[in-house]
């Protein structure tokens, strides 16, 4: 669990853990071994065990402060690491891919020693735009529906897509095991890259194998891109991977991947064969004639045992920012909090071993936390003690609430946290939003909690849920195996929850809409610090009223009467 800073101690660079692979050798035997015998390790305080035969490396951070684009610390520096098998001395290199400069990303030599382990038979596969991006300001108004944000219609924000058939880009007709993801994004600018995973016959598939919406056309206009994965009836059910900023190469852990390539009659429905590229430019409208190739690689090998037990993405929270109530302006301390139900969880096939995980939001997120827990018949959340033995209860402690260390394996605070995403003084990162090692398992009929917090002293109105990066977002992504076919749980609307593809909920009713719809609350300045006595009943409910904390719909209210007042005054509007 994160630890509050002390104030007047120094601060250190925030080290990042990420799973590489031993000799080619001992994988296999030694991952089977550990995960029969013991299975996943529990999570301790001070840093997570990983299950014997893993090891980690180890990236720093240093301050982006005064650069466009993330930095990376010690080139040649070395660092010793516990991990459970004894100290092991790691080199860290500097990933590539958060240098811009096309050609130090075709350096593969760059690459190979950014990925720690990589196996030396994998061969990369790139997956890239390859454009020259146009004057996107001139007529894009007209291309979009009404109601869509500013900074789409002013051509100030570009979401572009284009289709691939994977094996279009590799020799041979068989298939292959992808064993890492290296992101390659061309600017500071890219927001993020989603690869969606499409069927044969997708319309959204279809339509993006061309990249303008008039190939002929002067000037030519981008084709306008709505994530096909989140649309209903798109044919494509899901990413193979998402890159936010910040994101490093990603080694799996071993025999976990997924396979690209070979024919859809060859009865593996898990392939990957057909996929779009979606990228989201910010400031598109500063890039008028500026190459781009942002894409992925994917490093893969032909051993089909590298890819024994596929690679699954699984978005909680808030998976495509459809939140209904407003962040107010003004508030120094606001937490929405969603859930993925236990009526959604229970239609997995099987367990998710989840190995990473990656937070989303934007700029005045400060401070994520996602918790697990299971639920009895009547919604109350229940987990195992030090001694194994099933405890449960309804509350957690107001101190608890605001550290997000709500359990220590023997109290009755039955939430386990399993992400506590922020820095030492409790800030969010959006310009570092990368895969981080996890170590928990989301069994059929367990809920995940997310509580996004946020600062929004330095607005003075209130801002929406939405894809611009002006608004604001809440979302977790988990890396996990075995895949299985959901890959969306969440908030959809008041009726019910996304579960599954953009096809596919869940009701919100019964259990689900009493004990883990979601809630918005503003918590005052005298709530940060510690309180004793005070706790939150049911913090998967928003019913009852804590002192010190207003929902988000009282204050925003009472900010619209202030502005009322003000502009039958002929004062400035607060909102």
């Amino acid at each position: 669990h994160a630890l509050p800073h002390v104030s007047g101690a120094p601060r250190r660079p925030v080290e990042m853990r990420v799973p590489r692979r031993r000799g080619a050798h001992a994988l296999t035997r030694l991952l089977a071994l550990a995960l029969l015998a013991t299975g996943f390790a529990p999570s301790h305080a001070g840093g997570t065990r990983w299950p014997s035969g893993f090891t980690a490396g180890v990236l720093r951070e240093v301050s982006l402060e005064g650069s466009s684009a993330p930095r990376r610390a010690g080139v040649n520096e070395i660092s010793p690491l516990d991990t459970g098998d004894g100290p092991v001395t790691l080199g860290v290199g500097e990933p590539p891919s958060e240098v811009y400069d096309t050609t130090r990303q075709a350096d593969l030599s760059l690459s190979r020693t950014s990925i720690p382990g990589l196996p030396k038979n994998a061969k990369p596969i790139d997956v890239r735009m390859d454009v020259v991006i146009p004057d996107t300001t001139l007529g894009s108004a007209d291309t979009f529906a009404h109601g869509t944000h500013e900074e789409f219609r002013s051509g100030k924000t570009l979401v572009w897509c284009k289709s691939f058939l994977l094996s279009d880009l590799f020799d041979g007709e068989g298939k292959l095991s992808v064993v890492a993801v290296e992101p390659l994004p061309g600017s500071g600018d890219v927001h993020h890259m989603h690869l969606h995973v499409c069927d044969e016959g997708s319309g959204a598939f279809s339509r993006h194998k061309q990249l303008f919406a008039d190939e002929s056309g002067e000037p030519k206009k981008p084709l306008t891109c709505a994530p096909p994965s989140w649309q209903p009836d798109s044919g494509c059910h899901g990413t193979a991977w998402t890159f936010l900023p910040g994101q490093e190469p990603v080694l799996f852990p071993p025999n976990v991947g997924f396979t690209i390539g070979g024919s859809d009659d060859d009865g593996d429905a898990l392939a990957v064969r057909r996929v779009v590229l979606e990228v989201h430019y910010d400031r598109a409208h500063l890039m008028r004639g500026r190459s781009d190739q942002s894409g992925l690689r994917l490093w893969a090998t032909t051993d089909p045992n590298d890819a024994t037990e596929r690679v699954g993405l699984f978005s909680v929270a808030d998976p495509f920012a459809r939140l209904p109530q407003n962040l107010p302006g003004g508030q120094r301390d606001v937490r929405y909090t969603t859930h993925c139900p236990p009526g959604c969880t229970k239609t997995f096939e099987k367990p998710m071993r989840v190995f990473a995980s990656m937070t989303h939001a934007h700029l005045r997120a400060r401070r994520v936390l996602t918790s697990v827990g299971t639920p009895d018949a009547n919604g109350n959340i229940m987990r195992g003690d030090s001694a194994g033995n099933i405890v449960q209860g309804d509350s957690i402690s107001a101190q608890s609430a605001i550290d997000g260390t709500e359990n220590d394996g023997t109290s009755r605070n039955t939430w386990t946290t399993v992400v506590s995403k922020g820095s030492a003084d409790g800030s969010f990162k959006h310009d570092v939003q990368k895969f981080i090692p996890a170590n928990f398992t989301i069994t059929p009929g367990d809920a995940l909690r997310t509580e996004c917090r946020y600062d929004t002293s330095g607005d003075t109105k209130s801002t929406q849920f939405g894809p611009a990066t002006s608004q604001e977002m809440c979302m977790q992504v988990f890396l996990y195996y075995p895949k299985q076919q959901p890959f969306l749980c969440g908030y959809y609307d008041e009726t019910k929850f996304w579960c599954g593809d953009a096809d596919g909920f869940v009701p919100k009713t019964g259990m689900d809409l009493e004990k883990f719809s979601e809630k918005c609350e503003v918590w005052e300045t005298s709530d940060i610090t510690p309180v004793t006595g005070v706790s939150d009943t049911s913090p998967s409910t928003g019913d009852t009223a804590v002192p010190g904390r207003k929902t988000c719909a009282e204050v925003e209210m009472a900010d619209a009467v202030v502005s009322e007042k003000n502009a039958v005054r002929g004062e400035g509007v607060v909102m």
